[in-house]
């Protein structure tokens, strides 16, 4: 999809709230498995790296969405620029949960 296209999919999407306005709570990346893009609405081809977000949702439990890392990319810039910032916040963070740390480091060859 053309770039300019895809901002302005994007920023409607921003405006319809099509995904929370804040950063994903977890994130996982692989293979594209076929399933939809929340964002820009092509498929994920199994050519192409999917990202997964899933966000704290209260009451129906948390809310995942596949989107392309291209479209992810583009949805956090704009997704900055509607808030008035192009950075993130003190608060807009990602957290690597203690348990999905790596808790005995290792070491390369030598």
């Amino acid at each position: 999809m053309e770039e300019s296209k895809l901002r302005h999919k994007i920023r409607k999407a921003i405006t319809a709230r099509v995904l929370p306005e804040r950063r994903p709570e977890r994130m996982w990346g692989g293979s594209g498995t076929g399933a939809e893009c929340a964002l820009c609405g092509e498929p994920v081809t199994s050519e192409q790296t999917e990202l997964e977000l899933e966000f704290a949702d209260s009451g129906s439990g948390p809310a995942s969405y596949t989107v392309h890392v291209h479209c992810f990319s583009v949805w956090e810039i704009e997704r900055g620029r509607a808030s008035g910032s192009p950075l993130p916040g003190a608060n807009d963070h990602g957290t690597i949960m203690d348990r999905e740390r790596e808790r005995t480091p290792t070491r390369g060859p030598g």
